[in-house]
């Protein structure tokens, strides 16, 4: 079992770098291939409403600029995979007829793996993490989602497990066992809430024996905390273990087209300083 295809959401040249080298980490022990996409957005038309001109203006504005982006970012991406241990290609969709976060959900399907930012580069609409969240819910692929600040060297040696008995704790778990079998250090957290019955009768060890199954060692301790606190004791865990991956379930559903996260997720998307591998 392995990541064969790693996609990376290059939405910027700024945050590429960051997760070209946690790609990589990965990529060089799976011999995965790296494909680097950029999405330009399509073009806008409005109705001209003056007569004698045309029907409908086109504004290719925003495409044009991402198009330069997008170059931009190609040539860093050749520049940082040239002469590495694993396979690369660059690929650009162009949007026509989509929203750009559209095209790069149906790109993802494909791929074994999605690495992206948590934080949009632009955040002028108000929404920062609305491509995180919609990769994670939408896109049935596990999301390794990379936090704007420096992050470790490795990624994936010493992982903390986030489990609660929950379908999407189940989903994140064997989505990151290709992890988990290289890892030097695993620990399960069994994360229970004093205000509500446990999800399941499935304990921290019985997570740890079917780790074994698959050739995974790991440690196990159970933690019960209000629900309210869950994601703040899920980042204190990570910096008490030194650890360089959190993999937790993503939380989350849309309704009325709004995206709805759980308070633990969205706690983790904005105060993460380490990458998490997210699964829904």
């Amino acid at each position: 079992m392995a990541f064969e295809t790693i996609l990376i959401n290059a939405e910027s040249e700024q945050s590429l770098p960051r997760l070209l080298d946690v790609a990589e980490s990965i990529a060089v022990r799976h011999l995965a291939l790296v494909v680097g996409l950029a999405v330009l957005p399509p073009s806008v038309s409005l109705p001209a409403g003056v007569p004698g001109t045309p029907d409908v203006v086109t504004y290719d504005g925003r495409r044009t600029s991402a198009r330069t982006d997008a170059e931009r970012s190609h040539r860093v991406f050749e520049r940082m995979t040239a002469g590495k241990a694993f396979t690369s290609q660059w690929r650009v969709d162009e949007a026509d007829g989509r929203n750009a976060v559209d095209a790069l959900i149906a790109q993802s399907r494909l791929a074994d793996m999605i690495v992206s930012s948590n934080v949009g580069e632009d955040n002028s609409g108000g929404r920062p993490f609305h491509t995180a969240e919609r990769l994670v819910v939408e896109t049935g692929r596990p999301v390794m989602l990379v936090p704007k600040s420096d992050v470790p060297a490795s990624c994936g040696r010493r992982v903390l497990v986030a489990w609660n008995g929950s379908r999407e704790s189940a989903r994140a778990v064997f989505d990151a066992l290709p992890l988990l079998q290289t890892a030097q250090h695993v620990k399960v957290l069994q994360v229970g809430t004093s205000e509500r019955a446990p999800v399941s009768s499935l304990s921290e060890s019985d997570v740890r024996s079917m780790l074994s199954h698959h050739g995974v060692r790991a440690t196990c301790e159970a933690l019960d905390l209000p629900r309210a606190k869950a994601g703040a004791a899920l980042l204190s865990a990570v910096k008490a273990e030194n650890a360089d991956l959190l993999v937790m379930g993503g939380y989350g559903h849309w309704r009325f087209r709004e995206l709805v996260l759980g308070g633990a997720t969205h706690h983790v998307l904005r105060h993460m300083t380490v990458p998490v591998l997210m699964s829904h």
